[in-house]
């Protein structure tokens, strides 16, 4: 094995670190948002932003992996492109990345900006911030789907990398 291949290996491996430690830390932020929004309203207008850049490093860390594995691919001249694994891996490369553009990144915008309307009209009007509470059950429910797909598609692309099949 050249030097190249176990610095692409490990940049590889770097790339899909970030990409799952991101979703896990996504989720855990999406947990403590919704736990504290009722009690500390106030407390918690920061977290949609926080959850935003978690978003980021995660493309960041998606790219990385992809530039890398093709670079890992590449000089075998592209031999594994038709293995039902590697078809599996891109697959849901893809897949996970567009749930997170198409709908993490709006949810999470509109999330910022209920919980930020939430947290200003709380404390001065109860009937004012129920109208609000259909949007943010609903918003609820989408991340939390979202945050299960995407810790899913972590672990199966992880079994994918680790159990290779034809």
């Amino acid at each position: 094995m050249s030097h190249a291949h176990s610095v692409l290996m490990f940049v590889h491996l770097l790339g899909f670190a970030t990409v799952a430690g991101a979703v896990l830390c996504d989720a855990v932020v999406n947990v403590l948002f919704w736990r504290n929004m009722r009690r500390a309203a106030v407390h918690v207008v920061a977290l949609p932003s926080a959850m935003t850049l978690i978003g980021s490093v995660a493309s960041t860390g998606g790219l990385i992996s992809l530039s890398s594995g093709i670079g890992l691919i590449a000089p075998l001249g592209f031999a594994f492109w038709r293995h039902c694994w590697l078809d599996l891996k891109i697959g849901l490369f893809i897949a996970l990345t567009l749930n997170g553009v198409l709908v993490a990144s709006g949810c999470k915008r509109r999330l910022a900006v209920a919980a930020r309307d939430w947290a200003a009209l709380a404390p001065v009007n109860a009937a004012a911030s129920d109208l609000f509470s259909a949007e943010m059950r609903r918003l609820q429910r989408q991340l939390g789907a979202f945050h299960a797909t995407e810790v899913l598609g972590v672990l199966v692309l992880l079994a994918a990398a680790v159990f290779k099949y034809d």
